[in-house]
């Protein structure tokens, strides 16, 4: 709710000596900037997209018309991912490749992981090796789990909760089937946000 948010503000940005972060920060304009960002932050790792929109729009924080395109399309993508549609998110990853290589983000081998395992678990395994060849490109930054994944696929047939030796390469593909892996994504999704935008 709106009135935790105020309070963990208040916990983490009221200075200890009682000076209202107001009077203190709004003389100068670097401070205050420096101040809505780290807020802004906050909001988008909690969730609360419309008041972190609302902030951006009525404080000091620029944001130009291409940037807030970005977020309201990142927006919509974690709605797709409650959803547990992971389209939009390989279509995000597509269209903004260039801006998020610039942030280091791990979302699309993340995805292509993803991807690649659904196809695994669709007993499409003639089409997880077509699709294996996008790996080629991660081959330097991640060999030994590409190793792993192609390992997987003699686990096509079984689920993660099937009992089974202590394989690595199982365990791993079992760890790739996670519930919570929609969250997971969306943690990233939002990690590359606030990196992009001088958030984090």
């Amino acid at each position: 709710s709106i009135s935790k948010i105020g309070k963990s503000i208040d916990k983490h940005f009221i200075p200890t000596d009682g000076v209202s972060m107001h009077n203190t920060i709004s003389q100068d304009e670097d401070k205050m900037k420096l101040t809505n960002q780290v807020i802004c932050g906050y909001l988008f790792k909690q969730g609360h997209w419309e008041a972190a929109k609302t902030l951006i729009q009525e404080s000091s924080i620029s944001i130009s018309p291409e940037k807030m395109k970005l977020l309201n399309r990142v927006s919509s993508v974690i709605e797709a991912l409650k959803q547990r549609d992971i389209e939009p998110a390989v279509s995000f990853v597509a269209d903004y490749s260039s801006e998020l290589a610039t942030v280091n983000s791990g979302l699309e081998f993340f995805l292509c992981k993803l991807q690649f395992v659904e196809l695994i678990l669709n007993g499409k395994k003639s089409e997880a090796l077509s699709y294996a060849s996008k790996f080629a490109r991660f081959a330097s930054s991640h060999g030994g789990e590409i190793q792993m994944l192609m390992g997987a696929l003699m686990y096509g047939s079984l689920t993660p909760s099937d009992p089974n030796s202590t394989n690595p390469t199982f365990l791993y593909y079992s760890s790739l089937l996670k519930s919570n892996i929609y969250e997971d994504l969306t943690e990233m999704l939002i990690g590359d946000l606030c990196a992009l935008f001088g958030f984090s």
